[in-house]
């Protein structure tokens, strides 16, 4: 099991509960977005425009497609977070 930072799963859960009325108990990093989490693609899109929003930064070189969990997001953004603080 990978180890997500705190801030970046109160950053995406905050994200999740407030724009898409997501329970808490279900915000597990396994979850899928699709079928636990009930988010569509038009969700998904929105989700990362305010991701990128919060964060001040677009994600590059993502392949979409395999983001299916929670955890995947988490991952995505902390990798995105990472790059920031390295420039």
């Amino acid at each position: 099991m990978t180890d997500y930072n705190p801030q970046i799963v109160a950053i995406v859960n905050g994200i999740l509960q407030q724009k898409f009325e997501v329970p808490l108990e279900k915000m597990k990093s396994e979850a899928r977005l699709k079928e636990d989490l009930n988010l569509d693609s038009l969700d998904f899109v929105d989700m990362f425009i305010l991701l990128e929003q919060k964060l001040g930064k677009t994600p590059q070189n993502v392949d979409f497609m395999k983001i299916t969990t929670l955890g995947d997001i988490y991952q995505m953004v902390m990798d995105l977070n990472a790059e920031i603080q390295k420039n």
